[in-house]
């Protein structure tokens, strides 16, 4: 982390502090989170993050009180990114993708978990292949990437909303795309479950 102490790059921090928290370095992941919109405070993309990281660190947390804590923070931060510019077309992919799936997955509020369906289906409209794509140099690979987590997650949501339709259509479309992933083994059990009588 000495190689990051005075940079004011709020991209960098962004991704320093999603790094930090998947390996488990709670403390650093927060304090990188917070330098991220400290050095960005408009940014979608780095309020998006932080409220991914602190939903990865409430996760592992093994107090209750903490845990909740860090829960609110990530609402909080999701709601905050949704009120800030989006920079770039990258940067607006991630931020659909980080807020959308936290929404989905932690918010209570129904109007909240609609709204993070809401920018999944953003993610996946602008990620539909075609012709006259204007993707920049976005490569490929990511696009399919980023697609099959917005697929993935707002299958789920869509499956625990009652639209089972959406849900399969989604569902079949990640098992299409990436079927020996984790996302696909989960998504082709779904579509199994839900293709037997009940």
């Amino acid at each position: 982390v000495n190689y990051f102490a005075g940079r004011r790059d709020g991209a960098l921090w962004c991704y320093l502090s999603l790094a930090r928290a998947m390996t488990g370095s709670v403390g650093e992941a927060v304090d990188a989170g917070r330098k991220a919109i400290k050095y960005s405070p408009e940014s979608s993309r780095a309020y998006a993050f932080y409220a991914a990281v602190c939903a990865l660190v409430a996760a592992g947390a093994g107090d209750l009180m903490m845990a909740t804590a860090y829960i609110q923070e990530a609402l909080e931060s999701a709601r905050r990114s949704r009120e800030c510019e989006i920079e770039g077309s990258f940067q607006r992919l991630e931020s659909l993708l980080a807020r959308g799936r936290l929404l989905t997955i932690l918010s209570d509020s129904e109007e909240e978990q609609a709204q993070g369906r809401a920018d999944l289906e953003e993610l996946i409209s602008i990620t539909t292949p075609r012709d006259d794509s204007n993707m920049g140099d976005l490569l490929r690979g990511t696009q399919a990437l980023l697609r099959i987590n917005a697929a993935f997650y707002l299958g789920m949501s869509c499956e625990e909303a009652g639209d089972q339709k959406r849900a399969h259509e989604l569902f079949s479309e990640v098992v299409a795309l990436d079927p020996l992933s984790a996302f696909g083994k989960v998504a082709y059990e779904r579509l199994d479950t839900s293709s037997k009588p009940s």
